[in-house]
């Protein structure tokens, strides 16, 4: 953690400067033993701040994730200090979007697979997340199973609308919030309680009622289809005291024996569809037909559910489909479509992550039942209507739920979540504080390769080894984590001749074998794209693109990726005030280099040690790749237009 962050953290926890867990019991309702415990945290430093105001405050200071690492931290070294150990498990809240930023500490990836080994966890993920940024959601719950642990969906019930999401979260627990319990049971309780129940018949889920208060919260939990409670009836948060009593009791419950769901491998892309069934050839227009009349019913029957698109094409979108969509989007639960950038109509959700390459793709999650259908392209030429499309269709909950992920994990989060969270940490970043501007420069790194999915910026130094500072998500800290622990890696092994290092297939790569094996075992990736920004005698600088498809990134998403590389070089020497041994590594202008000067008006300035970051310039940059990205057009082509020099952020 930089200095200024470390300042602005320890300033937000008070004196103490530290978290503290305290721990709610949960028990199983048939026997009343406790079979696992729930961390809550509390600052001693700041006693007139609860939990809501304090992570209120840390989202409004840029730095709610280091916030929320350090609540991480106090929970799980609680419980091991206390002696929790399996049977029993340790609830741990976790916030998905802030996932990606890098702890404020080393962390070795083994220690961490040693401490779940100890102390069974469940992460437990927010409804209102569910929503508002599913992407994120999906890398936590994805994050979580593959350390084996748990999910649980948390405050079930305050959002009618989340339930939507069960069948593509597939939750371990759900934890039905009071809301359940009260004596006002509308039709909308109702509605939730059905999809909870349709959820555990047909996995190995449980449920779990808070807010028990009274026995006749208890009974009431038992109609609800509870085993697991929890509440201040039950017993209060407050410091763990384990006894071998506690341990013994807990040996005694299967209440909480579920077989982890695996991480969301089915399909993997929804391309994958068309290996796994039939497949039959026929022109676009009727394989459009089709998805409209799967749409269409969804609006009928009124039901709320997920209805989610992603076109290859643009010009597929027409003024007709979007009335269309904007209809469909005020019955639903969630409705987006992947492929024409984020300026749609309302209610209607897009992406910043590039389509799927070649392909059409459709699902629709409903309560009632769920369809998919995968079309890839043939290469005719003609009308696009007359061309021919190989498809499939599939009625299969899980194949289904598999294909909605994947669009899911496309769509691009809330502007409350995204947009002016950006503009916060913007506002309180200093120059001593470069973190949270990269983490910026991450993001629009992320939405605007076409087939990235990840972007991690790394430096590694003769003291501290490989670090993290910025990232999109999850994935860049766990790889370099990987890369650390292991010594081996394209940022720990580069060469004078290896400025620059594109992977295509990690699974076949033969220059890190031993790389290529650790990360297939750990994370879900195909494609690599690594740029050394600078390099000297203690210190380099990467920016690295990651794509969980193999051969993600064409010639001309690398293109883009290129001139991302270059501005991020400039920009990032210029924060980093290096010191006069540490050089840029040459990055040749490339064919978009021209156009994109142009546009923010005229060529940057030599990367220097000793000039103040050009916060405007970058801000114009960064502006022409969103800008490409909400309009769902090529960057080349935006930049051509004029000039952004005005009217840039």
């Amino acid at each position: 953690m930089s200095t200024d962050a470390a300042r602005s953290l320890h300033d937000l926890l008070g004196p103490s400067g530290r978290v503290r867990s305290v721990y709610q019991p949960i028990l199983d309702l048939q026997t009343r033993v406790v079979v696992g415990y729930e961390a809550l945290a509390r600052f001693p430093g700041t006693p007139e701040l609860g939990p809501a105001e304090m992570f209120t405050a840390a989202r409004d200071m840029g730095v709610l994730g280091d916030l929320d690492w350090e609540c991480r931290r106090a929970a799980m070294t609680g419980a091991l200090h206390a002696g929790v150990r399996g049977p029993l498990h340790l609830f741990i809240n976790l916030e998905p979007s802030v996932l990606g930023t890098p702890p404020p500490w080393r962390v070795d990836p083994r220690e961490v697979s040693e401490a779940v080994g100890i102390v069974p966890t469940v992460i437990e993920l927010t409804e209102r997340a569910l929503l508002t940024d599913p992407r994120s959601v999906l890398w936590a719950a994805d994050w979580a199973r593959e350390r084996s642990c748990l999910v649980a969906l948390d405050d079930v019930g305050v959002n009618p609308d989340s339930v939507a999401m069960l069948s593509v979260i597939r939750p371990d627990i759900i934890k039905l919030d009071r809301v359940m319990l009260g004596p006002e049971f509308t039709s909308e309780h109702r509605r939730t309680l059905r999809a909870v129940w349709d959820h555990v018949s047909d996995s190995d889920c449980r449920i779990l009622c808070e807010g028990i208060e009274s026995d006749d919260d208890l009974d009431h939990a038992r109609a609800l289809g509870a085993t697991l409670v929890q509440g201040y009836h039950l017993g209060m948060p407050g410091p763990l005291e384990i006894t071998a009593d506690i341990l013994d009791a807990a040996s005694g419950s299967t209440v909480l024996a579920i077989e982890p769901e695996a991480p969301s491998v089915i399909p993997s892309v929804p391309a994958d569809l068309l290996r796994r069934v039939p497949t039959r050839t026929s022109p676009l227009r009727q394989i459009a037909t089709l998805g409209s009349g799967f749409e269409e019913a969804a609006a009928r029957d009124g039901t709320i559910g997920l209805i989610l698109l992603s076109i290859h094409l643009p010009e597929l979108f027409t003024s007709t489909a979007a009335a269309r969509f904007a209809e469909l989007a005020e019955s639903n639960t969630l409705v987006g479509v992947v492929g024409v950038g984020t300026a749609l109509p309302e209610g209607v959700r897009g992406a910043h992550i590039q389509p799927l390459r070649e392909h059409v793709a459709l699902a629709v999650v409903d309560p009632d039942g769920s369809t998919a259908v995968v079309a890839r392209n043939l290469g005719d030429t003609g009308p696009v209507g007359d061309r021919r499309y190989e498809w499939a269709i599939t009625h299969d909950e899980r194949e289904v739920a598999g294909i909605a992920r994947a669009l899911l994990r496309r769509l691009a989060p809330l502007p409350s979540t995204d947009v002016a969270q950006g503009h916060r940490i913007a506002a309180h970043a200093t120059s001593g504080d470069h973190r949270a501007l990269l983490s910026e420069l991450a993001q629009t790194a992320a939405r605007a390769v076409p087939g990235a999915e990840s972007v991690g910026l790394s430096l590694v130094s003769r003291d501290q080894g490989l670090t993290t500072i910025a990232a999109n998500d999850q994935y860049p800290v766990l790889l370099d984590q990987l890369q650390q622990l292991y010594g081996v890696g394209p940022s720990l092994e580069p060469s004078d001749d290896d400025t620059v290092i594109h992977i295509s297939d990690l699974a076949s790569d033969e220059r890190w074998p031993e790389y290529s094996r650790v990360i297939n075992s750990a994370a879900p990736i195909g494609t690599v794209l690594s740029f050394r920004l600078f390099t000297g005698l203690d210190t380099s600088g990467f920016i690295t693109f990651y794509a969980q498809e193999s051969h993600a990134l064409d010639p001309s998403a690398v293109e883009v990726a290129h001139e991302l590389a270059r501005h991020t070089q400039q920009y990032w020497i210029s924060l980093r005030a290096l010191t006069a041994r540490d050089a840029p590594t040459p990055i040749p202008r490339g064919r978009l280099a021209a156009a994109i000067d142009d546009a923010v008006g005229g060529p940057e300035a030599p990367a220097s040690h000793t000039a103040a970051p050009d916060t405007g310039r970058m801000g114009r940059v960064r502006e022409v790749f969103d800008r490409a990205v909400r309009e769902g057009r090529p960057v080349a082509a935006v930049a051509t237009e004029g000039s952004c020099g005005a009217t840039g952020t």
